[in-house]
């Protein structure tokens, strides 16, 4: 028998977008001149810290780790301190916007708004702190958006989209430019879709859902009803309940540790995972997510164990039964990765649209590789030639059965 290639790779097929940190960069005068700095708010051990010099350093609320959710409680109350008693108006400034943000993460929307205009009048007080200040202002407008269209505003959503000078700059501009297009043409089905996905990409998981429900009841196009669907069904969550801010907070952690190119520490990814699931238990993409990472580590045996509970928490996250496939195909154990394939495949082979035909493809040629490696070749053939027939002619999955079937032409 030939030397046979290698399995062709399938795409990553991530289910949670990375999460972006936000990063803004502004300047304030310290005793006669202009010192530059910048201002991370961003993950667990950096939350809030700062890369400056001099009276900045004693500004301890921007150097606080959050690791229960009373660190939120002491947060909020060094903010406020720090706001009252300062003296300096920049000091004032940025200590009211943190505690702007901090209330808008906890979802305390009223108070987040307060503090958010408050900032803008303080900014707005001078030209010169408008012009130093620009991009706090962006942010400001951006998050003011985001809190009027949940608490179902739109009128003021839109208006605070409106005062956004650079939007394509901004870190949730995809976000931002799917809730324009939901604001300015509210019965457009797709737009819905896609506010839903950008909603989830952060953690929105009760509103992201909204908005999807929301599209397929507007849908007339049997296409996108039916990605919808299968959007919901098997990309989504189980639960109905919005995460805790602690919750999110260590996902958004972890997602940071996992994907950010800069940063990434699997080990700590998997512990901010680790923590989402000691408190969240049946929140099932932390599982996922802890399986795909001890399967990049090579832990195999962790790596099948969370993509088990994945599948136990939501038989229709077909993602898991891929990734214990591979583990199985990197432990050689072909029989084993069959099975799960199989798996995975009773799931996609049901949903029908142009991208599960695409992923079914894939997955007939992942098997067709698992049986030749058993030397099954017959069982072989016939999932290389169910791939030949779904793939798409231009495809590198086409290609790979083509060249798959040419190899074991003998058994055609």
């Amino acid at each position: 028998m030939e030397e046979k290639k290698p399995a062709y790779k399938r795409p990553v097929y991530w289910l949670v977008g990375v999460s972006t940190f936000i990063l803004l960069s502004f300047a304030t005068i310290i005793t006669g001149g202009v010192t530059f700095f910048q201002l991370y708010v961003m993950m667990p051990d950096q939350a809030y810290s700062s890369v400056i010099d001099g009276d900045w350093e004693k500004f301890n609320p921007r150097l606080m780790a959050f690791k229960t959710p009373t660190d939120f409680d002491r947060a909020e109350t060094r903010l406020f301190l720090e706001r009252t008693a300062s003296k300096n108006p920049n000091d004032k400034i940025v200590s009211s916007y943190l505690l702007a943000s901090l209330y808008e993460y906890q979802g305390k929307n009223n108070k987040a708004t307060a503090e958010y205009q408050e900032t803008l009048k303080k900014i707005d007080s001078s030209w010169y702190q408008s012009v130093i200040y620009k991009y706090f202002k962006e942010d400001i407008h951006a998050s003011l958006a985001i809190i009027y269209y949940e608490d179902k505003k739109p009128a003021e959503a839109l208006a605070q989209l409106d005062l956004i000078t650079e939007m394509d700059l901004h870190a949730n501009r995809y976000l931002l430019m799917a809730m324009r297009n939901t604001l300015e043409d509210p019965e457009r089905a797709d737009f819905h879709f896609t506010l839903g996905k950008e909603l989830s990409h952060v953690l929105k998981l009760k509103q992201a859902r909204a908005e999807m429900q929301t599209a397929e009841r507007l849908s007339t196009d049997p296409d996108l009803k039916l990605r919808i669907h299968n959007h919901l069904k098997t990309k989504m969550p189980r639960s109905n309940k919005d995460l805790s801010p602690m919750v999110r907070y260590y996902t958004l952690a972890g997602d940071t540790y996992e994907y950010d190119t800069d940063l990434q520490d699997l080990k700590q990814a998997a512990y901010y995972y680790e923590g989402v699931i000691s408190q969240a238990p049946d929140f099932e993409l932390a599982y996922h997510q802890l399986s795909n990472i001890y399967h990049k580590q090579a832990q195999y045996g962790k790596a099948v164990e969370y993509a088990r509970k994945t599948v136990e928490l939501n038989p229709d996250f077909y993602l898991a039964h891929l990734t214990m496939g591979d583990v199985e195909l990197d432990r050689e154990n072909y029989k084993a990765a069959a099975a799960h394939f199989k798996n995975a495949q009773s799931i996609v082979a049901t949903l029908k649209d142009q991208y599960h035909v695409d992923l079914s493809a894939n997955i007939e040629n992942q098997l067709g590789f698992a049986y030749e490696s058993l030397e099954q070749s017959r069982e072989a053939v016939a999932h290389y030639k169910k791939a030949l027939q779904t793939a798409t002619e231009d495809s590198d999955d086409h290609a790979y059965a083509k060249d798959a079937l040419q190899r074991l032409k003998e058994f055609v």
